[in-house]
């Protein structure tokens, strides 16, 4: 999934993208927890630390995804897509910020 194809006709969801990152902070999760601590040692970071850094940013990502129902499916009056039909440029800053976090988390995976 790509902004790219945002604009080209193709229709993507905010909540798509934010269970997109919900998976991924899953899969770092579960990388990091896979990781030796004598492997982690000798990378050269602390495997705790990241892994309750990134367990914190889960919680306040989905915190804040909750709060402003951008979980919630475009069918509903509620939803974060649903609010932004007519804001169309702060619909797609939203999916750019979503983009650049999942890029992120991939990197870190």
């Amino acid at each position: 999934m790509n902004v790219e194809s945002i604009g080209q006709g193709q229709k993507v969801l905010i909540s798509t993208y934010c269970h997109n990152c919900f998976e991924l902070y899953k899969s770092l999760s579960d990388g990091l927890s896979a990781v030796t601590p004598q492997r982690a040692l000798d990378i050269g970071f602390d495997q705790n630390a990241s892994y309750d850094f990134i367990q914190d940013a889960r919680s306040r990502f989905k915190a804040w995804a909750v709060n402003i129902a951008a979980l919630q499916g475009a069918h509903l009056q509620s939803s974060l897509e649903s609010r932004l039909k007519e804001a169309t440029e702060i619909r797609q800053r939203i999916l750019k910020i979503l983009d650049s976090l999942a890029q992120s988390l991939r990197e870190g995976d």
